[in-house]
């Protein structure tokens, strides 16, 4: 009809709207977008690399520190005695200071029992000596019996012992006119006797013995200003004997150390007054020169330090940091601690 016509003329048709094609989003490759990496934090690391990682800290006291820093480090460093005796030849021990006073016992402990210690006194008559032992554990003092081991004494002198040294777990005392040393074995609890360096005989008590970071005897002299080192070892015969090892001049060091003018040195004399885990430590000396220079030298480095200035009271003993106790651990500490 018209109508329809002119509807049709009026409104065409409309063709269907087209459907809009989606693209594809292209997948990233592998290499694009690697994957994130695994984080690693030092509590996945084991006992074993941290007590490596330990090993290169600077001190003793910087070892503190870090196993303090929390459970796991402290357990690493308690369960391991052998990495304790790595860290103790890799680090001198600190010196935390000086006595000038010393009574004349000796204080020995293990690291194996750090709650348990002994006390030794020792005593002689005019041919004998004995010692007597305080235990910890029993809180009882043991006399021991009397030692001839000692030669006889034709001085007949009643004081002919004096005061003596420790030295690896053993002690040892110096005859106050004769070439000899009375030793102390403290494990089995005897007496015996061995030479000392004829130049050294009757000079007085035995600070210059002691012992090499390795946990050798050794003696250390000085003449003028120059440290000699001598070793025990056995010669051609089998015997044992005390061989100069090693002549060392401090000179040099000395008065760059000590900024003592060179013409005014001769004034001035060196002395060794302990010598501890490789450490020689002296002192500078003179008739009206006071006070004196305190100094340290390392063996194995060849190290001179300079320490301080003071009067030498002729009694002093090095004050050194010990391996503190709540490092050292058990079977029994640790299972405890494991599971807190």
């Amino acid at each position: 009809t018209e109508v329809e016509r002119f509807r049709a003329f009026a409104m065409p048709s409309q063709a269907p709207p087209r459907r809009r094609r989606r693209r594809r989003r292209r997948q990233p490759s592998a290499a694009a977008n690697p994957p994130a990496p695994t984080v690693t934090t030092i509590h996945a690391l084991g006992d074993d690399l941290l007590r490596e990682i330990f090993l290169r800290l600077p001190s003793l006291p910087s070892l503190v520190r870090a196993a303090l820093t929390c459970r796991g480090f402290l357990a690493a460093v308690r369960s391991s005695p052998a990495f304790r005796r790595r860290f103790r030849a890799l680090h001198q021990p600190p010196l935390l200071g000086f006595f000038f006073y010393y009574l004349g016992f000796f204080l020995l402990y293990s690291d194996q029992s750090p709650d348990s210690f002994r006390v030794v006194a020792s005593c002689h008559d005019k041919s004998r000596v004995r010692a007597s032992v305080f235990s910890s554990d029993t809180r009882e003092w043991q006399i021991l019996p009397w030692s001839e081991t000692a030669p006889a004494q034709p001085s007949g002198k009643k004081h002919w012992l004096l005061s003596g040294t420790q030295v690896n777990g053993n002690l040892y005392w110096a005859h106050a006119e004769h070439a000899y040393i009375v030793v102390m074995d403290t494990a089995t609890r005897q007496f015996s006797c061995i030479d000392l360096l004829e130049h050294l005989k009757g000079q007085g008590y035995l600070d210059n013995l002691g012992g090499t970071k390795d946990g050798k005897l050794c003696i250390v002299s000085v003449a003028g200003f120059t440290l000699y080192t001598w070793f025990r070892r056995v010669d051609a015969s089998g015997a044992e004997e005390w061989m100069l090892h090693n002549v060392i001049p401090l000179e040099g060091e000395i008065l760059q150390a000590t900024e003592i003018p060179e013409d005014e040195l001769c004034e001035h004399g060196l002395q060794v007054f302990a010598f501890l885990d490789g450490i020689v430590f002296m002192s500078i000396y003179g008739e009206d020169i006071l006070p004196s220079w305190f100094l340290s030298f390392c063996l194995e480095t060849r190290k001179l330090e300079k320490l301080f200035k003071r009067t030498f009271d002729h009694i002093v003993y090095p004050y050194i940091m010990g391996w503190p106790t709540f490092l050292i651990g058990n079977d029994n500490d640790m299972a405890l601690g494991s599971g807190v």
